[in-house]
């Protein structure tokens, strides 16, 4: 079955490396996997600490915000790498099967 855009999108919003996992790329996936872990787990622990320190709002909020433009980058850079893979995996023009073949040739002479 052919990989669609739509899942890997969806995966590689939700899952860390999830869209290089998808398309094939288990070894590329690493690194961006272990990169969105650690940026997930910071906006985790931001947002615990946001709830500890509520007269610290202003620096909780613009160090959340960092790091989801962060993670909002490299999430939309693998998405853009990933959906090239799956591009140049669908092939553009099938080859014609055997019925095929023979029809164009009968058409043609």
């Amino acid at each position: 079955t052919f990989k669609n855009e739509k899942t890997m999108v969806m995966r590689s919003i939700f899952l860390p490396g999830g869209g290089y996992f998808y398309t094939g790329h288990p070894l590329v996936a690493v690194l961006p996997a272990i990169v969105e872990g650690i940026l997930i787990l910071d906006i985790f622990l931001f947002l615990l600490a946001g709830f500890a320190l509520p007269n610290q709002m202003h620096v909780f909020l613009s160090g959340l915000a960092m790091l989801a433009v962060f993670w909002a980058l490299e999430t939309a850079v693998t998405i853009l790498h990933c959906r090239t893979l799956i591009r140049h995996f669908i092939p553009e023009k099938r080859p014609l099967s055997g019925a095929q073949r023979d029809l164009v040739a009968d058409t043609t002479v």
